[in-house]
C-alpha cells in the first residue's frame, strides 16, 4: 500500500519477477542530429577519414559532431554483440530521429523547433545555439548509407529483427520542463 499526494491510499501490485536479478546497461543510442554543425576542419577530417576507411585503414573520426553518431553506431553494434553472446535481449531507447532510415526527400519534420528557452540563464550555456537554430538545421537529406552518423534506421531494424525492444524518448530532445504547454 502507498499514499498518493492527496493522502488517498492506492494499492500497488507487483507480480513476482521471474529472475533472481536484473541488470541495466545504459548509454545514449543516438545520432549526431542534435549536434551543432562541425566546422570546416571537422568536415575535412571526415572526408579524409572516409577515404582512409575506403582504403581499409579502418579509421573513423569520433572527434567532431559527426563522431557522436559514428560512436553510438559502433557502440550499439558492440553492445549487441555482447548481448548476442550472453543471450540477452535489451530495450533500446533513442530519439525518434535515430529510428529513421533517412530523409532523401528533404521533408520537414513537425518537430523541428528552435528552443526559445535555450539560454545560459536556463542552464543551456554551451548549447545556447539551439535558441537560434532549428533542431535539424543541418539535415543532410540522405540515408544511412550516405550519412551513417545521422541516420541509424538500419541498425534499429537489425536490433528489432533480433528481438530487441525499441522505444523512443522524444523525437528531437526538447527540454520538456521548459516547453510551452501547447
Amino acid at each position: 500500500m502507498k499514499l498518493n499526494s492527496r493522502g488517498t491510499e492506492i494499492k500497488i501490485f507487483l507480480p513476482p519477477y521471474p529472475y533472481i536479478a536484473a541488470a541495466v546497461i545504459s548509454f545514449d543510442y543516438e545520432t549526431s542530429a542534435q549536434t551543432i554543425r562541425p566546422g570546416i576542419g571537422a568536415r575535412a577530417r571526415v572526408i579524409y577519414r572516409k577515404a582512409l576507411k575506403r582504403a581499409n585503414c579502418g579509421i573513423q573520426d569520433f572527434s567532431s559532431g559527426y563522431g557522436r553518431g559514428y560512436g553510438n553506431r559502433i557502440g550499439a553494434e558492440l553492445v549487441k554483440k555482447f548481448f548476442d553472446k550472453a543471450g540477452i535481449k535489451g530495450t533500446w531507447f533513442s530519439t525518434g530521429h535515430a529510428l529513421l532510415n533517412g530523409n532523401r526527400s528533404g521533408k520537414s519534420y513537425r518537430i523541428n523547433q528552435r528552443l526559445e528557452y535555450a539560454t545560459a540563464d536556463n542552464g543551456f550555456g554551451f548549447i545556447e545555439w539551439r535558441k537560434r537554430l532549428k533542431s535539424f538545421y543541418h539535415e543532410p537529406y540522405g540515408d544511412y548509407t550516405t550519412h551513417p552518423y545521422y541516420y541509424l534506421g538500419d541498425l534499429t531494424k537489425s536490433l528489432y529483427e533480433n528481438g530487441e525492444d525499441i522505444q523512443s524518448h522524444s523525437f528531437s530532445h526538447p527540454y520538456v520542463p521548459l516547453e510551452p504547454i501547447e
